[in-house]
């Protein structure tokens, strides 16, 4: 079987904008992607969406109708039950973001996620 490896954020910031290392906002950005993508970290139909813009922001840019209009978000994964409805929120959010390079959108999705309930908190089986 093919070995695989993954590196996860053993303490979370409590705040992150105060990291000081572009790559270490940048891993913690990941970790916090993954998390929320796999309901780890629940949130929201709104933070999903929200976050889901900033991410978009970050991976594609500013949105342009003839570019982004081919892209299909279903390839991006922002919740773990995924609807039409909320890519929809996703695209209209993203059309906002306008000027925001992906490092601003990485710290304004940190920014939002480190408000969510349960930011910061492992769950384990007892």
């Amino acid at each position: 079987l093919p070995w695989l490896f993954s590196f996860n954020v053993k303490f979370y910031p409590p705040d992150p904008s105060q990291l000081t290392e572009d790559i270490t906002r940048y891993f913690l950005c990941l970790q916090l992607r993954q998390d929320i993508a796999s309901g780890r970290l629940p949130c929201s139909f709104v933070t999903h969406a929200l976050l889901g813009s900033y991410t978009l922001q970050a991976e594609l840019g500013d949105y342009d109708p003839e570019e982004h209009a081919s892209h299909d978000l279903s390839d991006f994964q922002f919740a773990p039950t995924q609807t039409k409805e909320l890519e929809e929120k996703v695209a209209e959010l993203h059309k906002t973001h306008r000027g925001l390079s992906p490092a601003q959108a990485d710290s304004q999705f940190l920014e939002n996620a480190k408000r969510l309930s349960m930011y910061g908190v492992d769950l384990h089986h007892a």
